[in-house]
């Protein structure tokens, strides 16, 4: 089966969020499905890049993966479409000029996902459009520690941040109701540093917070963790 690398790549590279490199990649019969944890277990990813991506899409079963980023950066060493295929645990990549052959790792060696207890009913939600969101998170990176706030309002919300540099953004979203405040760390800017889609939230006050981006090419849902500190 043949697929673009930019589009794989592009797919790769927003599920690992900079934190994941473990993980199996199941060729499903909807496409390619990956569900990965971060190590410290405050973010989680569900994604499926889409079928139709593909040119004479198989489904391939598990492969595991235990260096992704580094699969990320071999990928984007080949030519624009990658011609792909797994035999057992050889997965072989050719373009025009190129040939990768890669060993993957044994599914039975793949640490298994945590089970994932059933969601509570989140209290309000509100999209953002990813360029916006990426502009305030490199406003905040100007500080050398990063604390995210959000806070929903009617029709709503707020981003900012702590520091020596403090930031606030004021973000229209209709039918978003007030009363949600969360804190988050690092992660969260490593999860959306580069996510340029819509991203559709859902957000409940001390709760995890849910986000979907969904296009002609993946679906992927992230669950993260919010921040709070002892005297929250």
């Amino acid at each position: 089966m043949k697929i673009e690398k930019n589009v794989l790549i592009d797919f790769l590279k927003k599920i690992r969020m900079e934190q994941v490199d473990q993980c199996l990649l199941d060729f499903t019969d909807k496409g390619l499905y990956v569900e990965a944890v971060t190590a410290d277990a405050t973010s989680m990813v569900h994604a499926t890049l889409k079928k139709e991506n593909f040119v004479d899409y198989v489904a391939l079963g598990k492969v595991g993966v235990d260096e992704l980023s580094v699969l990320v950066q071999v990928f984007n060493r080949l030519e624009k479409e990658i011609e792909f295929n797994v035999e057992g645990n050889l997965l072989t990549a050719k373009t025009n000029s190129k040939e990768l052959k890669l060993e993957l790792v044994d599914e039975r060696f793949i640490t298994p996902m945590p089970d994932v207890p059933k969601l509570q009913e989140f209290t309000t939600s509100f999209n953002v459009n990813g360029k916006e969101l990426i502009d305030f998170i490199q406003d905040t990176q100007l500080n050398k520690d990063i604390l995210v706030r959000i806070e929903t309002v009617e029709n709503g919300l707020i981003l900012s941040n702590d520091g020596k540099y403090k930031f606030t953004r004021n973000i229209k979203s209709e039918g978003t109701k007030g009363g949600v405040k969360l804190k988050f760390g690092e992660p969260f800017v490593k999860m959306f540093k580069s996510i340029d889609d819509t991203i559709a939230f859902e957000a409940k006050p001390d709760y995890l917070i849910k986000a979907v981006i969904e296009n002609d090419k993946y679906k992927i849902q992230f669950l993260l963790a919010p921040r709070i500190d002892a005297e929250d």
